[in-house]
């Protein structure tokens, strides 16, 4: 996963600008953007950003939308040098792992344990 992003003063903004040279996979790319909103939502504060996916590279073998989205919000967060809990990384991990027995295409719905609001919104 490559992604660019910077500071902004306006709303965030995510978006796609990656094309497999295979076609179009709109299931890694939905899955990379729940990844990015779910690695936003963590985050504290109030800064917006701009942020870009460049490229995504897998095989169909051993990557699929939460797969994608996952390599997608621990690149953001590495970035923006944010530290999930053990307990959120635990979720995460299980996520991942649950994926490969459900349909390959399925976006993930990411929980919000460490998450800033603990409301009913799921990504």
């Amino acid at each position: 996963m490559k992604l660019l992003w910077e500071e902004t003063a306006g709303p965030t903004q995510i978006q796609v600008q990656w094309e497999s040279k295979y076609g179009r996979y709109d299931d890694w790319e939905n899955g990379a953007l729940a990844g990015l909103a779910y690695a936003l939502h963590c985050l504290s504060g109030s800064q917006s950003y701009r942020i870009v996916v460049v490229d995504i590279i897998g095989t169909d073998v051993d990557t699929n939308p939460t797969i994608v989205a996952l390599a997608a919000l621990e690149g953001l967060w590495e970035a923006l040098q944010y530290r999930a809990s053990p307990a959120q990384w635990e979720e995460l991990e299980a996520l991942a792992r649950q994926s490969w027995q459900h349909d390959w295409f399925q976006v993930p719905v990411f929980p919000l344990t460490g998450a800033q609001e603990s409301n009913s919104k799921r990504y």
